[in-house]
């Protein structure tokens, strides 16, 4: 493989590249990738702990009558207006 770059003049003279030279470009490129990789990793996670919070609370009151021990507790009037503050982030 040969390294190419253009001189001043604009002409392009290639230059044969070492083992070593290959070797650290690929090292180069491969710790990019794993960088890339943990920002991306980091920024799901984030996205998936804040989709959980807003979800637990609308399965809890939509679902909370199917155990009785939750029926009284969570049958009042404004409870359909309640559940939609934390879904209406999805719709939007």
């Amino acid at each position: 493989m040969k390294i190419v770059s253009p001189n001043s003049t604009g002409e392009i003279k290639g230059e044969p590249s070492t083992p070593f030279q290959e070797n650290a470009a690929a090292k180069d490129t491969a710790e990019i990738e794993l960088e890339m990789r943990a920002q991306e990793y980091s920024a799901q996670q984030r996205k998936f702990v804040i989709a959980l919070a807003l979800t637990l609370p609308v399965t809890v009151l939509a679902m909370g009558h199917l155990v009785p021990a939750f029926a009284n507790i969570l049958n009042f009037p404004s409870r359909a207006w309640i559940e939609c503050v934390p879904a209406a982030r999805f719709a939007l």
